[in-house]
């Protein structure tokens, strides 16, 4: 684990602050664009469930015709298959002609910055490294823009609240440092 709880070992793909990719605590390298990026990051948040491809080209590709964003959804899949999955031989993604999914047991910082704190708010604020996805934008994708400033708000709202809890704490024990 790393100073603030992150596992060093495995995949993990940290949200908070700028997005970063690691395998076994090295960055991975090859996630280029901000679609593909978004893509990652929507589908790991949201990984309890199948997506619908005709969802996701929507939600990524607003304002394209619909054989379009499907081709660049099935282009931006293959890219991140050939990024994360390639490597390291390891199946990412479970995917059909109808749905795309996470299928890796990889450590998503929002999910863990988002579990119910038990007694450790120190390593859970430590997590919060700064926005979600910070400086990612797709101006052009109403919807996606719609989700990440919901995420956004929450996760900011949720960090806020963990230190006014941790300072609360400390002040009646009287730490002030």
């Amino acid at each position: 684990m790393t100073a603030i709880g992150i596992p060093d070992t495995g995949f993990q793909i940290l949200l908070l602050g700028d997005m970063q990719v690691r395998r076994n605590g090295k960055p991975v390298v090859g996630l280029s664009y901000a679609r593909m990026r978004a893509l990652l990051a929507y589908l790991a948040v949201e990984r309890e469930r199948e997506h619908q491809r005709e969802a996701l080209a929507d939600l990524l590709w607003a304002g394209t015709n619909a054989l379009t964003a499907r081709g660049n959804l099935r282009r931006t899949l293959a890219d991140l298959r050939r990024a994360l999955e390639v490597p390291s031989g390891d199946a990412l993604f479970s995917s059909s002609r109808d749905s795309i999914r996470i299928v890796a047991h990889a450590y998503v910082d929002v999910l863990d910055f988002t579990t119910p704190v038990q007694h450790n708010e120190e390593r859970m604020l430590g997590l919060y490294r700064g926005e979600f996805l910070a400086g990612l934008s797709l101006p052009d994708c109403p919807e996606f823009e719609h989700w990440l400033q919901i995420q956004r708000e929450s996760l900011r709202r949720r960090a806020l609240a963990l230190l006014e809890r941790l300072t609360n704490h400390h002040e009646s024990q009287g730490d002030y440092m």
